[in-house]
């Protein structure tokens, strides 16, 4: 898998049969970590600005669906799979990743009340 970021290119080598993932920035190892169903890859480079340093994360499982590749730079998600619940913030802006919550309806696995509108309020009363 590869994915460019800015002027510079992550890569991600998978040998399934030996279980090892090699995650490379513009074509130097930055970790390297063996496997069986997936793992976080962790590194750090210098930012594009010069002015502090990137946190990227690497997160690969596998599944059902193959290989899922999620990849994070100061947890903001570049890369997001299906298993990652991302949102757009706001227009114009990357996707952040969210904690997944279960809906309200089904908390304690019990449904929730409807609300009702004001007409039904009424009607209600009458």
């Amino acid at each position: 898998m590869s994915l460019p970021v800015g002027n510079d290119l992550l890569e991600l080598k998978i040998n399934m049969w030996i279980g090892k993932e090699e995650v490379f920035w513009n074509g130097v190892s930055v970790s390297s970590k063996t496997h069986f169903l997936g793992t976080e890859h962790g590194f750090n480079v210098e930012s594009a600005d010069g002015a502090g340093v990137d946190v990227y994360r690497v997160v690969t499982s596998y599944g059902w669906m193959g290989y899922q590749y999620d990849v994070f730079c100061n947890e903001k998600c570049l890369l997001g799979s299906s298993r990652t619940s991302i949102h757009q913030v706001a227009p114009n802006q990357e996707p952040v990743m969210r904690r997944r919550r279960r809906p309200a309806a089904e908390v304690h696995g019990r449904r929730a009340e409807r609300e009702l509108s004001l007409e039904e309020l009424e009607d209600g009363l009458v």
